[in-house]
């Protein structure tokens, strides 16, 4: 199991799953197409991204018959691509966040800022930004 930064276990608010090229990989994580028994490849798909309780669809699946890389040695190959809005975003943003406020506030760097046009007003509201960010991801993860 993947932890974040506070030890809580990782979860997946959201994950797209991209098959190219591989009709067979792509059948074998759908699990429209596995109706008789869950397969190998969705099993460790699950395992890996394992979702919050309350997400209904947790994983959008896409095939393209298209490679992802054209020309060269992988030229053709098959290729899984998955992005993933995982739980551990809070905690990671949070991570910079604190340390960036304290800096700011002591007023570390603030003069090169100035210097190129940067404004306490912009400090400010990218740091509301981000604390905003972090509830919003912290609130996603309540079952509703």
């Amino acid at each position: 199991r993947t932890y974040d930064l506070n030890h809580a276990r990782v979860q997946s608010i959201a994950t797209q799953v991209t098959v190219r090229a591989d009709h067979a990989l792509y059948r074998a994580l759908n699990p429209l197409a596995n109706t008789t028994r869950p397969t190998p490849e969705r099993a460790k798909l699950e395992h890996l991204y394992p979702s919050v309780p309350w997400q209904p669809f947790p994983y959008d699946l896409r095939y393209s018959p298209r490679p992802l890389i054209l020309g060269g040695p992988y030229s053709g190959r098959p290729c899984l691509t998955v992005c993933s809005n995982r739980s551990s975003t809070a905690a990671l943003l949070d991570c910079f966040l604190r340390p960036a406020t304290l800096m700011y506030q002591a007023g570390a760097y603030m003069h090169w800022y100035h210097r190129f046009g940067c404004s306490r007003d912009m400090f400010d509201q990218a740091f509301e930004d981000v604390a905003r960010i972090i509830d919003n991801y912290t609130a996603a993860l309540i079952p509703p």
